[in-house]
């Protein structure tokens, strides 16, 4: 019996990038440990599937030639990325100033010191986002350039949230859900999403509401764009979807006659499809689809009875009646609500994805930070000197990255290699 075609699909959570390439960077060194595997399972992967920072992930991915070599180069570039995140405007400096304008500096810096006042009361008053994106566009600019989607080396699917759809009928004009992706697949019409430009993507897929800006193009032109986490946080679904029609469109071009491009033939869901492929579970006894998902540190989340305090919230009559500011305002546990959200909305999707591929065919890795984790003395005062050196929103997320990472044993890890080496994604080394 033949060898099953295999579609394999990383699908990258929103949240804390630094945490996401903290796993694959654990995954790789336990492949690496393994003897007779081949340690290449990023090499393998067809298509990346990403929201937020896992739609950041996805790009930066897809658009090297070898992705295992750049795993450790990930990690880096998140730290770094998480240092930028000044908060917003950037403090005036009167030095900097004058080396930019020359004479005219002096001029100038009173009104950097107005506006930094004037944009600094409006985010305390909740009337402009807190954190200045400049720093993090500029880094990322230096990854990507000018690339487009169609000069990526893989597939991808990452996930955002359109403020404008664009409609020619005004009455039809509304905020909609978008899944930037770099397929060509149908006869016809060519996908305008294979020109848009890696950094505008991975710009709107992170544009978290109230921390970052609304973001459109790096060229200031197009409808506006929200972090992809309110659409899928845990985008599998999405990256199956995504999957799914490539593989229909391709086997139903076949059945009608019309012969693939070469550009199709050279896509590697065109041998999967003529497998076999487009059973409603995306798998026969020629084709299947692997899903490997991974978080990106969600914190143990439960309030409960002692939210407010430690006395227990008291129920009447089978009922607790909590108003906005409990749910959106409390300092305790500030936007409550859309904590809960984000969470459900992974723990559901990662419930339908293995029903819908085959829980063989699905793994999901998402490790959570805990608040119980307390660090020695000596490590908390070098723990302290690295996060003082940093805005307050990155010391957070590289503080949680840490606990995350060292929570998350190497049994959980083995757990991920064995499905790798079993489910066919990686090969036995010859």
């Amino acid at each position: 019996m033949t060898e099953p075609k295999i579609f394999r699909i990383l699908s990258m959570d929103g949240g804390d990038g630094l945490v996401t390439a903290t796993l694959l960077q654990r995954i790789s060194e336990r492949l690496k440990a393994r003897q007779g595997v081949e340690n290449d399972f990023l090499q393998q992967v067809d298509l990346y599937a990403g929201a937020s920072a896992g739609g950041i992930n996805s790009l930066l991915l897809a658009q090297e030639d070898k992705p295992d070599a750049f795993i450790d180069e990930l990690n880096a570039l998140w730290t770094e990325l998480l240092k930028a995140m000044l908060p917003l405007p950037p403090a005036p400096n009167p030095q900097a100033t004058h080396e930019h304008f020359g004479p005219l500096g002096s001029l100038i810096f009173p009104f950097q010191v107005a506006q930094y006042i004037t944009q600094l009361g409006l985010s305390l008053v909740g009337l402009h986002n807190f954190v200045n994106n400049t720093a993090i566009r500029n880094i990322l600019l230096e990854r990507f350039h000018f690339r487009k989607l169609e000069e990526l080396k893989k597939l991808i699917a990452v996930v955002s949230f359109k403020l404008d759809n664009r409609a020619p009928d005004p009455a039809q004009r509304r905020w909609t859900p978008k899944v930037f992706n770099n397929v060509n697949m149908r006869q016809g019409p060519v996908n305008p999403d294979l020109t848009e430009l890696c950094i505008d993507v991975a710009l709107r897929t992170s544009a978290q509401p109230v921390y970052f800006p609304i973001f459109q193009s790096i060229q200031g032109e197009g409808p506006g764009y929200i972090d992809g986490g309110y659409v899928a946080n845990n985008p599998s679904m999405v990256a199956i979807g995504q999957a799914l029609s490539v593989i229909n469109d391709l086997r139903e071009q076949q059945d009608a006659g019309k012969p693939l491009t070469t550009e199709q033939q050279a896509l590697p869901a065109a041998q999967f499809a003529l497998a076999g492929g487009t059973a409603a579970r995306g798998t026969t006894e020629e084709a299947k689809v692997l899903v490997l998902s991974l978080g990106a540190g969600m914190s143990q989340m439960f309030p409960g009875p002692n939210y407010l305090g430690p006395e227990q919230l008291p129920f009447f009559a089978g009922s607790a009646t909590w108003g906005y500011f409990l749910w959106l305002l409390n300092p305790s546990e500030p936007f409550l609500l859309l904590d809960i959200f984000l969470q459900a909305n992974s723990e559901e999707v990662e419930f339908q994805t293995g029903n819908i591929v085959g829980r063989s065919n699905y793994c999901r890795l998402a490790p959570q930070a805990t608040s119980t984790a307390v660090p020695g003395e000596a490590a908390g005062k070098a723990a302290g000197q690295v996060f003082g050196q940093l805005p307050e929103p990155a010391a957070d997320m590289l503080r949680q990255s840490r606990e995350i990472n060292a929570n998350l044993t190497d049994a959980e890890v083995d757990r991920v290699v064995d499905w790798l080496i079993d489910s066919g994604w990686v090969a036995k080394a010859a």
